[in-house]
């Protein structure tokens, strides 16, 4: 990604990830493939600087992104493999995170369910001891 990024070790949130302009880029490409540089610009908080050194990564050659842009142009942006795919890996590392905590509460669930079970059996076995 462009710009200031976290390894993904050091536990940076799906959450963090949508908030990275390259990320909003991105995502808003996949939504709207016509834009005008300037709607680009308002929708991820890039500069123009910033737009044109991502968009010569994320965007194939045909989209002829450069300096002499006209920011009111409405074009067509068609996003290079590597940078689709790459959000795709972010859709898939947050469906991951959900999955996992989903994985925890069941965990969580099934050994309290466990240990109450335990409990009555427990107290089932001594009643049928001292009182049988």
């Amino acid at each position: 990604m462009v710009g200031e990024s976290k390894n993904l070790s050091e536990g940076i949130t799906p959450e963090e990830l949508h908030k990275d302009r390259t990320m909003k880029l991105i995502s808003f490409s996949i939504k709207k493939k016509t834009f005008s540089v300037g709607e680009a610009l308002n929708e991820t908080g890039m500069g123009f600087s910033e737009f044109v050194t991502t968009g010569q990564a994320i965007y194939t050659l045909d989209s002829n992104v450069s300096h002499e842009m006209d920011s009111s142009e409405v074009r067509n942006w068609n996003l290079k493999p590597d940078a689709l795919f790459g959000y795709m890996g972010l859709i898939e590392f947050e469906h991951s995170v959900k999955s996992a905590q989903q994985a925890k509460n069941i965990a969580i669930w099934s050994i309290f369910i466990s240990g109450i079970l335990a409990v009555g059996s427990l107290g089932t076995s001594l009643y049928s001891i001292f009182f049988n």
